[in-house]
């Protein structure tokens, strides 16, 4: 656990990091987690409101993919979010120092009972235990947003929605199939 001051601190640079992007709108706005004024429930609302709307027009079928993205926050490359925090968003040189500080040098150790083994570095993952682990996931997973033209999609953290509607199931499928595709290379 940190102590209650970095914590404290963690909220500071939080606020400031968030209160910087959102005043940029650079966030997409299909992702409902961790945001001020977004929920599940928002984004339940928006899902369910899309899906009555296509299925009240006529010969109109809804197709969806639910994805979990696994091990979200543990495979965040420290390096590749770093360089989105300073190209896409432009934030001030200042914070992305501190938030580097924050991710750098990261050490862990595993215990299991009374053996504790030898400290291991880690350059990649963000804490979801952390203040700004969150934060920082979302901003990194906005790039997912320009794989998803084609399609409407909602996002609550690492958890995705994709949905196509279409008159044919098969034309759906093969949307479906490709956008699929395309996340996953």
């Amino acid at each position: 656990m940190l102590p209650n001051l970095s914590k404290l601190f963690e909220y500071v640079i939080n606020t400031r990091l968030m209160s910087e992007v959102e005043g940029k709108g650079l966030l997409m706005d299909n992702q409902h987690g961790f945001r001020s004024g977004r929920s599940c429930t928002t984004a339940h609302a928006i899902f369910t409101n899309d899906l009555y709307r296509s299925l009240d027009k006529r010969n109109t079928i809804v197709i969806a993919c639910f994805i979990d993205i696994k091990q979200a926050f543990n495979n965040i490359l420290h390096c590749l979010l770093i360089e989105d925090l300073i190209n896409i968003f432009n934030l001030n040189s200042n914070l992305i120092l501190l938030i580097f500080s924050f991710l750098s040098d990261r050490q862990f150790v595993i215990k299991l009972g009374d053996y504790v083994s030898n400290s291991f570095f880690d350059n990649r993952g963000i804490g979801q235990g952390t203040v700004n682990g969150p934060a920082l996931y979302i901003l990194f997973f906005n790039q997912v947003a320009t794989f998803l033209k084609d399609c409407k999609f909602l996002a609550f953290a690492d958890d995705l929605v994709l949905y196509f509607e279409d008159s044919n199931l098969a034309n759906a499928r093969v949307k479906m199939q490709g956008t699929v595709s395309r996340l996953n290379s």
